[in-house]
């Protein structure tokens, strides 16, 4: 599945409903993706589909989830662990809310200088958790070098994807882990530099 004229098209235009039209120029899509979503209890066109979540359980045990929508997905989480409650051998399920990594304490300061556009950048996207990021730079300060210089994002934070956030792969880092892709600066330098550190990486190697 690929993204067409039309689709941009129809995202633009839908765009210009709340942006003036001098922001919305063909050269100013920087990035496009597509993909599927399955409404599993939709008929017809997608606008008007039902978003309800469906659980199905198959053959082997195994507890497949459809449907719903990212903005709950915490909901979606609770109930499917609510469904697997009793192989897994749990009491209950703590459905109390809990911030996400980061939203919680203070912001403690950076233990090396990082340039102020820069600390902005990852304070804005890892919150308490930036420091933790550019932790490693004390060691190699090669991890303060940014992965493209049209943008703010650095090497610490492709080590940091492998290392505190689950990222395998080149796509992981550039395109969920930092803001790189969506800048439209994910040239073949800086997914080359991304590779490089995703395999010297200690979560890798370890």
């Amino acid at each position: 599945m690929a993204v067409d004229e039309t689709d941009v098209s129809q995202i633009l235009d839908e765009a210009a409903v709340a942006l003036p039209s001098s922001l919305l120029g063909r050269d100013a899509v920087r990035a496009s993706y597509a993909g599927l979503r399955v409404l599993p209890l939709g008929e017809g066109a997608t606008a008007n589909a039902r978003r309800e979540t469906v659980f199905s359980v198959g053959p082997g045990g195994m507890l497949s989830v459809a449907g719903g929508k990212l903005t709950t997905y915490r909901k979606i989480a609770l109930d499917a662990l609510e469904r697997v409650r009793g192989p897994l051998g749990l009491r209950r399920v703590d459905r109390r809310p809990f911030p996400l990594p980061g939203a919680r304490g203070d912001a403690p300061p950076f233990a090396v200088e990082v340039d102020p556009e820069v600390e902005a950048h990852l304070r804005h996207l890892y919150g308490s958790r930036a420091a933790q990021v550019v932790e490693p730079a004390r060691d190699d300060p090669a991890l303060l070098e940014r992965l493209h210089p049209g943008g703010p994002d650095i090497a610490a934070q492709a080590n940091f994807a492998v290392t505190d956030e689950w990222a395998t792969t080149i796509e992981d880092v550039v395109r969920r882990r930092t803001t790189v892709a969506l800048r439209g600066l994910a040239d073949t330098d800086v997914v080359d530099r991304v590779a490089r550190i995703v395999d010297a990486s200690p979560a890798r190697s370890s």
